[in-house]
């Protein structure tokens, strides 16, 4: 139903859902929403405040 709501093809679908995601969209993933995050918290924060921020919740 899903896909006929969105017009999509079902097997568009079913190879999306078959193919993991690459550990690297994963991680970059991670890191824009320690960005999102951080900036939702003060956006009085310049980029290089952001970077720190964003190294620090993600561990790094």
């Amino acid at each position: 139903m899903a896909c006929r709501v969105l017009k999509l093809h079902r097997q568009h679908c079913y190879a999306w859902l078959a193919s993991p995601s690459a550990e690297m969209e994963v991680e970059e993933a991670y890191w824009a929403r320690a960005l999102f995050d951080a900036h939702r918290d003060d956006p009085a924060f310049g980029y290089r405040l952001l970077a720190d921020e964003a190294r620090a919740r993600a561990g790094r």
